[in-house]
């Protein structure tokens, strides 16, 4: 049997249905530009020097305002030609002690916690860089900036949020927010073992985390795996034959279900996430190079929602990811 650390298996949710365009490279922001992106509800552009230690509590405040309001994009990086009223990307950060990591620790002041948000950094000349935070709408909010005050997206910059604001933002959670993530025993990514290059098999675990306080006492998971894999064996799933989804992709289906009194709810508490399926794979020879394609939908009263993956075989290494095309 083998022993898995759920620690490992709990990642931070990935947002996949967001209702803006996601910038996630220099080339989706040149394209963006070019073509005319300008700020909005779920748009901000900032200069270079936007990210600063002095700019701390600007910072909180425009991100939680995204989250409060219908989540965003902030892009660091970016300059205004107010004449021609068009932007463009500037010289970039070039501040060393200005990083991910950085932003990330800025953005933990942030109450309650912030969930799903992606911080990218790419290069946009020698030692300089353009920085994007992704923020999704928030389903556990409200959240406090770090000068103790509640902020909105209005449609080109943040505002403090009235009483009627903050009780609207707080109703959201109350409804569970599931969060489906995929890992291997060791996490997202695995190093085979292979004996005289015979196929090796591996173990996909699927966990379930609820990011809302109130607990989902009915819960549907259904796991779609890539029909073109070999499925040796599944644990605490129920086969459900093999379709074409509408994007033409075929899959073998799985499903789990969850109900009270039968099984026990699924609280935001269990921070290490519920361990509800597994699906053991062959895989090819060791250096064979395969994607599949695994697709994962949880519904519980009042949410509903679905997760595209790909299971990457380079050779004697494979991972998980999110499918960058969903």
């Amino acid at each position: 049997m083998v022993e898995v650390d759920f620690a490992l298996l709990r990642v931070v949710p990935v947002m996949a249905d967001t209702a803006f365009l996601e910038i996630k490279s220099l080339a989706d922001l040149q394209r963006a530009l070019r073509e005319g992106a300008a700020e909005s509800l779920y748009l901000d552009f900032k200069a270079s020097e936007a990210p600063a230690p002095e700019k701390i509590n600007e910072i909180c405040k425009d991100v939680t305002a995204f989250a409060n309001a219908a989540g965003g994009q902030m892009v660091y990086g970016v300059t205004e030609d107010k004449i021609a009223n068009t932007f463009s990307v500037d010289g970039g950060v070039k501040n060393p002690k200005i990083s991910r990591e950085w932003l990330d620790n800025i953005l933990k002041r942030v109450q309650p916690p912030l969930q799903g948000v992606r911080i990218d950094r790419f290069e946009v000349s020698q030692g300089a860089y353009a920085f994007v935070i992704t923020i999704p709408q928030t389903q556990t909010g409200p959240h406090q900036a770090n000068d103790h005050r509640y902020y909105t997206r209005t449609e080109l910059q943040s505002a403090p949020m009235n009483d009627f604001a903050v009780r609207d933002v707080r109703g959201r959670a109350m409804s569970p927010v599931l969060s489906a993530n995929l890992a291997f025993d060791t996490g997202r990514k695995k190093h085979l073992r292979y004996d005289d290059e015979r196929a090796e098999s591996i173990s996909l675990f699927i966990s379930i985390d609820n990011l809302s306080p109130t607990p989902a006492l009915y819960t549907s998971l259904l796991v779609g795996v890539d029909a073109s894999s070999k499925v040796i064996h599944v644990d605490q799933l129920q086969s459900m034959g093999q379709r074409r989804d509408a994007d033409g992709k075929t899959f073998r289906w799985y499903q789990r279900q969850f109900a009270v009194p039968n099984d026990m709810p699924i609280f935001k508490e269990a921070i290490y996430g519920v361990p509800n399926g597994t699906i053991h794979f062959i895989l090819p020879e060791k250096n064979a190079i395969v994607q599949y394609d695994i697709r994962v939908t949880v519904e519980t009263p009042g949410f509903s929602k679905r997760w595209d993956w790909i299971m990457h075989k380079f050779g004697p290494l494979i991972e998980m990811e999110p499918d960058p095309a969903a």
